[in-house]
């Protein structure tokens, strides 16, 4: 898990406000979907209304990490990076991600490839037979630009392809999850679906409650999908069948055969993908949106089982109301 690189700030934070006081850590359950619309979020923040001292830092997740969607797995890694950046340590998994992270940047690849796959056993292979170390292994970062240079030595066969230009640059974009986290006051947030083929019930209430009981850190669920909440936006969501919203049910068999609400959500914007769509003109909407959220469930007990949101709060929350 690393601070977003993404498309507004080149390799720093992409969501980082110049005067914050309070940084807002948020930790998406979805790969791309929730990442566009919170990096348009931040874009527009002063239309928004966000409030001028509040930084917003967005978390996504490493390369080991990509299929990483259960919400209790995903809360057990943020735990597991805090942890580290506390210490100021970096696991060897962690730097292979961030090698594997970039590589994928450079080839212009969105998602794991047979060819990144082989790349990942041998920077592996390299790290516990030649370098002799566990993936759980830690190391401070002061020793970053050290550690990269023996994985650069045994990755010399590779210096055609780039690899070992990539690996020696890795140091100077180093940037854990956590480093400039102030427990006393900034807060985590997780933005998770109430999915409940993939969380179950127990795993929801213990999600729930490993939030309550850590300082500054709340969960956000939307039960179905965060797709519910991008409905919100528009008042037709007032007029949907609450039973197919709470069920979600597939169109088809296909693994990848949409549910109800992105079925719903096409026909309001024609072009809609999970991985494209016109966020820009969702921010225009967002005051309803967090309006008719008021009409459905935003308690996170209940939202185990009620259909609803608990995204329009975070806005509120990002605008100091």
């Amino acid at each position: 898990m690393r601070v977003s690189r993404g498309p507004l700030n080149g390799r720093n934070p992409v969501l980082k406000s110049p005067a914050e006081q309070v940084k807002y850590y948020l930790v998406c359950e979805g790969k791309d979907t929730e990442r566009i619309y919170f990096e348009t979020l931040e874009r527009c923040r002063e239309e928004l209304g966000v409030h001028p001292r509040t930084g917003l830092v967005l978390l996504v997740r490493g390369y080991s990490e990509y299929r990483l969607t259960n919400p209790k797995s995903l809360l057990e890694t943020v735990m597991k990076y805090r942890d580290e950046s506390d210490k100021g340590v970096i696991s060897y998994r962690l730097l292979i991600d961030w090698i594997l992270d970039s590589i994928m940047e450079r080839k212009g690849l969105v998602s794991p490839d047979k060819w990144t796959k082989g790349i990942k056993i041998s920077l592996y292979t390299v790290a516990r037979k030649r370098m002799g170390v566990a993936l759980e292994d830690t190391f401070s970062l002061t020793e970053a630009k050290a550690v990269c240079e023996k994985f650069s030595e045994n990755l010399s066969q590779y210096e055609k392809d780039g690899w070992t230009e990539i690996v020696r640059d890795i140091p100077d974009m180093i940037e854990p999850a956590f480093a400039a986290y102030d427990p006393s006051k900034d807060k985590i947030c997780l933005v998770v679906d109430r999915d409940k083929e993939s969380f179950t019930d127990e795993q929801y209430k213990d999600v729930l409650n490993r939030c309550r009981e850590t300082k500054n850190m709340d969960c956000y669920p939307s039960n179905p999908c965060f797709e519910f909440w991008l409905l919100m936006h528009y008042d037709e969501v007032l007029k949907l069948d609450r039973n197919q919203l709470k069920e979600n049910p597939k169109s088809g068999d296909g693994k990848k055969s949409p549910r109800y609400a992105e079925i719903e959500m096409r026909k309001l914007m024609p072009d809609y993908t999970k991985s494209a769509y016109d966020a820009q003109s969702l921010m225009k909407r967002i005051d309803r949106a967090v309006e008719n959220e008021r009409a459905f469930c935003e308690d996170a007990d209940n939202l185990r089982f009620e259909i609803g949101s608990r995204v329009g709060i975070l806005i509120r929350a990002l605008r100091g109301q």
